[in-house]
Order: structure tokens, then sequence, then C-alpha cells
């Protein structure tokens, strides 16, 4: 829970002290981080929101959630009505942000998925190749006829020609192969 206590006694502090108080402690924090920055405030409605958030409540030392910023912004916008509409465009950024983050991760957890059954699929063929076999993959975009060479746990080491005949190996993926041919051993 958000204590606002001290965020309501803002509201006998005249707004002019209080966006002095927010470009001092901004100048302070930029010479104590060693960042120089000309830049004049071009949101002062954004510099006065973060302040009294992070200098008026304790949000600073809770888990900085989505739903934390929302209740505390909301309160800041009922405090003060002219601070509003920068009230609801950081809830909705965060929103926005943290839509983002989960739907990345999710991404991140599904390839993760893939990647791991895609190793687990070369094991497996990798226990049925031999040394010598014929296959074919797409090499740098080209699909090459190959023959192999050595065999490790989830990938193979390849060897095939350019059209020039010259010889080239690589290690590949077993699942990247297909048209494995069968084994013919020479008489």
């Amino acid at each position: 829970m958000i204590d606002t206590s001290r965020l309501k006694q803002t509201t006998k502090i005249p707004k002019k002290v209080l966006i002095e108080k927010a470009l001092k402690q901004r100048e302070n924090f930029l010479l104590s981080n060693d960042i120089i920055d000309c830049d004049e405030v071009k949101n002062v409605d954004r510099l006065l929101v973060n302040y009294l958030r992070h200098n008026y409540t304790n949000y600073d030392f809770t888990e900085q959630t989505y739903e934390l910023k929302k209740e505390v912004n909301t309160v800041i916008a009922e405090l003060f009505p002219d601070l509003k509409e920068e009230c609801l465009n950081q809830i909705i950024e965060r929103k926005i942000k943290e839509d983002f983050i989960e739907r990345y991760l999710k991404k991140q957890e599904v390839l993760k998925q893939e990647h791991k059954n895609f190793i687990e699929k070369s094991k497996s063929i990798n226990k049925t190749l031999l040394v010598g076999q014929k296959a074919t993959a797409k090499i740098n975009g080209i699909i090459r006829e190959l023959t192999i060479t050595k065999i490790n746990v989830s990938k193979v080491e390849v060897e095939y020609y350019l059209k020039n005949n010259q010889r080239r190996t690589k290690l590949i993926h077993s699942a990247k192969l297909f048209n494995i041919k069968q084994y013919e051993k020479k008489s």
C-alpha cells in the first residue's frame, strides 16, 4: 500500500515552489552523477509529477508496479487537477511498457523452448547417423549436398564442395539436415 499522507500536505505549498524544488533536485542529481545536461526541461508537468511521486510518497521503497504508479498518479491528479493529463500519460506509458515486457518475456520463453526442442531433435537424429552418410542442407542460403564427416552430440560436421570444387567443412545441427540418404558401404 502506498502512503500518500505527505503528498496530501503538498497542496499547501505553492506550485511555483514545488517546481523550483523539483528543478533543484534534478540539477543536484545531474551534478552528483556527472551528467552534463544543457537541455531545458521541456515538460515541467512531467518533472513535477515525478518529483511528487518520488519525494512525497513511499513509492521508491515498494515494488514499482503499474498498479502502484497508477495509484500514486491518481492521487496526484486528484490533488493537482492541472497535472491530471500528465498523470494519465504516465499511467498509459507504464501500462504499454509493462505489456511490452510481458509479451517479450513470453516470446523469449517460446523461443527458448523451441531451441530446446530443436537441440533434442538434433540429438535424436544424431543417434541414427553414420559418418559417410549423404544428406542435404541449406548453408549460407544455398542448398548443398553434404557428406557427414563427424558426429557430435547435437551437431554434425559436414563436408561439401563449392562450384569451383573447393572443399568446405561446417558444423551444423542435425535437425537442419534433410534428404538423409541411407548409408551405403562400398565393397
